[in-house]
């Protein structure tokens, strides 16, 4: 019996020591730990994981880290973190755009959800599936002559914004494992390069620039620009002021960009500029973000003409070349899959809100954004030993720094297709940026606009270049419609009522085709909105008055204006019909009425309904003329009024008094009936014979009648006066019938014959 009580505590024991090794291991693989010599991490907590589409996936986790070193925090061990992290395939339909916010003559900051909704809207065809900041830039405007560039190169879409020799990183897009790329330095040729674009956009030319704010020799290219060079007062390192450094063009073999799509003019001596050519061969003195082109060289000016786009930047040469999207960035903290410990851009062993980027061996790039400078939220910020353990963790083999602190930002789109941000920005708002990294994807996304109470306007815009769309079908609560073009209203939709719009299109991109379903979006139309009817204006007594009738039933109208060339007046009394204006206060008769007004839609918006003022003749009744008349009448009035957006106030003046003496010509209903009614007079007594005493009554009849009848006003009137008159002349005798006797004694005296022969025979 002791043996077996013995065999059974063995059997206890051995479970017991295989369940608590079960959950050892277990444990320890829950709680994987990178442990490298300055620093650990591990997740804690998975708040979020999502999936974007297209392979893309985001994560947001709590996380606990160790700094072995650290300046400027004293609770180094077992520090809470807070990490959004994106991870997102190598893909030919994913790409990485380092976008910048577009000014024409400079750099301009923008937060990331702006520079979002910037790049859809001027990109139809792409949506952007998340983003985070870029590169460190001159946020405090140190750069006087050029404020806010990127501190390291910039290249957007093959566009070389900024060529300096700094360590970067770029993007191929081309889909493999090798299309995140890198240097510590990198190298552009030593002069600029004139691209000339056809008229589809499509590289034309390209020549070699010989020669910067410099007058070409014979055959060489030069390119003219006005820059600026700063100006340093104290020993501080900052700029206090700029000096403008004017140059002006020949006016020979000169080719000027006035308005530039975008320059970025500096004294390095370095431009990037891209334009339409506006002037040829004249002296201008170019201002700040304009520049010219110089040569007599015959073969590159066959190309040049006004209209012809045009860019100037240097170009990217080695490795680099090969990536359409470049940034710098600070230390290196990772590479061949070895935690850095020495590579800094000053700043490693401080801790901060942090923004960094990755790739894994299989080409899955990482982009990570940690909270920092918020300890009651548990937000402590990374050491770039961190964040060299936390690259690790996630199983980077190479990855860098970008800019951090308060410029941190972590956004992504949500199921409601919304720009939302993810992170914690430490300035307790996004901060404005220079540049951000976009994760963009082929997709359609159709923007509603001119919402009204009966109609919706749908559009893309024009495309993005290697971009097509097919088969785009729009529904709106059960009704379809295809889209034909990138521009679309939908109508014959009901006021104040609820629509969900749903949409599908194929999307072809780099030769691959797919099918995708539109995000939903809802609205609701407006209610009837504000009408100006009758609008019109005459001339009286030295004033130009203008008549009008406004109608507001839901009452969304906020104000009204009379607007003319020299000033407006303001309808304060929707009810009023009429407003005065001098006549000396114009110079011509272009006039319109704008009514504002809240359109009563989800979403609402404001508007504007404008309504142009032409000229009708206020003392005409149309209802008093017959339709022929009418057609004739509006002729007239059409001509005057054809003639209001090009004639000076005198023309359209006489054009008026012209008018009006053609109108009074034209007979109205009453006349015409006052014609018909003579005419009819006339024709009753056609061909019948008065003695001379009677034709002189009758004369008498008619001419009272005509005089009465054209005194008359209305149709009964002279129906009146044309029925006595009538009358009348059935009392006048014609000739040959002066007596009713005569008549009647010769048929007594027939009857008194015939009655005599008859009783003769009886008797």
């Amino acid at each position: 019996m002791k043996k077996g009580l013995i065999k059974l505590n063995v059997f206890f024991i051995s479970l017991i020591c295989l369940i608590t090794l079960v959950n050892v291991k277990s444990f320890a693989e829950e709680t994987k730990i990178v442990d490298t010599e300055y620093a650990t991490y591990q997740e804690d907590e998975r708040i979020i994981t999502e999936e974007l589409g297209y392979g893309i996936e985001h994560i947001k986790t709590t996380a606990i880290s160790t700094a072995k070193r650290c300046n400027n925090t004293s609770d180094t061990l077992n520090s809470p973190q807070v990490v959004n992290i994106l991870s997102v395939p190598s893909s030919q339909n994913v790409r990485v755009v380092n976008y910048t916010y577009p000014s024409n003559n400079g750099w301009a900051k923008q937060t990331l959800s702006k520079l979002v909704e910037y790049f859809e809207a001027t990109n139809p065809g792409w949506a952007v599936v998340a983003g985070v900041n870029g590169d460190f830039y001159d946020w405090k405007a140190h750069d006087k002559a050029l404020p806010y560039h990127t501190t390291g190169s910039t290249v957007s879409d093959g566009e070389v914004l900024r060529a300096i020799e700094s360590k970067s990183i770029g993007y191929t897009n081309n889909g493999t494992a090798n299309s995140f790329l890198y240097t510590d330095q990198m190298t552009f040729t030593d002069y600029h390069v004139l691209t000339i674009y056809d008229n589809n956009g499509e590289v034309l030319k390209t020549y070699p620039v010989d020669k910067l704010n410099e007058a070409p020799a014979a055959g060489e290219l030069s390119i003219l620009y006005t820059y600026r060079s700063n100006v340093h007062t104290d020993d501080d390192g900052i700029a206090d002021t700029y000096e403008q450094h004017d140059i002006t063009t020949p006016n020979t073999n000169s080719y000027i960009i006035e308005n530039p799509i975008r320059c970025l003019p500096t004294d390095m001596p370095q431009i990037y500029g891209k334009g339409t050519i506006s002037k040829i061969n004249q002296i201008v003195k170019l201002t700040f973000g304009q520049f010219a082109i110089v040569t007599d060289n015959e073969e590159i000016k066959s190309y040049l003409e006004i209209g012809t786009t045009v860019r100037v930047q240097k170009e990217v040469t080695g490795e680099m070349a090969a990536c359409d999207q470049i940034m710098a960035v600070g230390s290196t903290l990772i590479e061949d899959g070895i935690v850095s410990v020495d590579n800094s851009d000053g700043m490693r062993q401080d801790r901060h809100p942090r923004t960094c980027i990755g790739v894994k061996e299989d080409g899955t790039l990482m982009f990570f954004v940690i909270d920092g400078r918020q300890l009651d939220n548990n937000m402590y910020g990374m050491t770039q030993d961190e964040q060299g353990a936390m690259m690790k963790y996630y199983d980077c083999y190479v990855g860098f720094n970008n800019d951090g602190g308060g410029s941190s930002t972590f956004g992504v789109r949500n199921e409601n297709g919304e720009f939302v941000i993810m992170n914690s920005p430490s300035d307790g708002e996004e901060r404005t940026n220079s540049n951000a990294l976009l994760i963009v994807v082929p997709e359609l996304k159709l923007t509603t606009s001119n919402l009204e109470d009966d109609s919706i306007m749908l559009s893309y815009g024009t495309l993005s270049k290697g971009i097509e769309i097919q088969n785009l079908m729009v529904t709106l609560n059960g009704v379809t419609k295809k889209m034909e073009t990138n521009e679309f209203v939908f109508e014959g939709l009901t006021p104040s009522t609820n629509y969900e719009l749903t949409y599908t299109y194929d999307i072809l991109y780099n030769g691959m085709k797919t099918s995708n379903v539109g995000r939903t979006q809802t609205f609701t139309t407006g209610k009837v909105p504000p009408k100006v009817q009758n609008a019109s204006f005459d001339i009286a007594n030295q004033n130009v008055v203008v008549k009008y009738n406004i109608t507001d039933e839901n009452n969304l109208a906020s104000f009204g204006m009379i607007n003319y060339n020299n000033g407006l007046a303001f309808i304060d009394d929707f009810s009023q019909t009429s407003t005065n204006i001098a006549l000396d206060e114009l110079t011509n008769f272009q006039i319109n009425i704008s009514i504002d007004y809240t359109v009563g839609s989800t979403p609402n918006r404001n508007n504007r309904l404008v309504v142009d003022v032409l000229w009708f003749p206020s003392q005409i009744d149309l209802t008093n003329y017959s339709q022929a008349k009418v057609d004739e009448i509006l002729d007239i009035v059409k001509e005057v009024n054809n003639q209001l957006s090009t004639a000076t106030k005198d023309e359209t003046l006489a054009s008026i008094d012209m008018a009006n003496k053609k109108i009074t010509t034209i007979s109205t209903i009453i006349d015409e009936y006052k014609d018909n009614k003579i005419n009819q007079l006339l024709a009753n007594i056609m061909g019948k014979k008065y003695n001379k005493t009677n034709q002189e009554r009758v004369d008498e009849i008619i001419a009272k009648a005509k005089v009465d009848i054209n005194n008359c006003i209305t149709l009964a009137e002279i129906d009146e006066v044309y029925n006595n008159s009538l009358e009348e002349l059935s009392k006048v005798k014609t000739k040959g019938c002066n007596s009713n006797a005569v008549a009647i004694f010769f048929a007594m005296a027939s009857m008194i014959l015939i009655a005599k022969t008859i009783l003769k025979k009886h008797l």
